[in-house]
């Protein structure tokens, strides 16, 4: 029952399950089949990493061409649509001070965020193509 739990728990896992499969195959003594076993769970893990990375990355742009977008859309639209008051009483002075504040804060929140992670992002796809990254998807 306990045995069954363990193994249950350590499947969830791929990188304790490829430790695991390399541990067997040492305690058998046998050397090539132990060396064949870690290049395969190698190879496993590599191509988990690679597609990681890759996807990772294309997220990043997308989230980043979503937050600039925000950042550009909150600047030209939605402030523009707040009435702003013109008497100069000092809640209005307040309220202007107040709305400058916010928009020159979301919008360079949202706009810097965006570049960001689209740095973030060109920045993996760079590496995956000039082939930093490891890449076992062909073997």
């Amino acid at each position: 029952m306990l045995k069954e739990k363990i193994k249950r728990n350590l499947t969830k896992n791929k990188a304790i399950m490829a430790m695991l499969h390399v541990a067997i195959a040492a305690m058998t003594g046998n050397k090539v089949h132990s060396q064949n076993v870690m290049q395969i769970e190698a190879t496993k893990l590599t191509k988990n990493a690679f597609l990681g990375i890759v996807i990772m990355s294309v997220m990043s742009l997308v989230v980043g061409s979503v937050f600039l977008y925000i950042g550009i859309f909150v600047n030209t639209t939605v402030y523009n649509a707040i009435p702003v008051p013109t008497t100069n009483t000092t809640a209005d002075l307040e309220f202007n001070a107040t709305m400058a504040g916010v928009k020159t804060n979301v919008n360079t929140a949202f706009t810097l965020g965006g570049i960001i992670m689209i740095v973030i992002g060109a920045a993996g796809i760079i590496s995956v193509l000039l082939g930093m990254v490891p890449n076992a998807t062909r073997s």
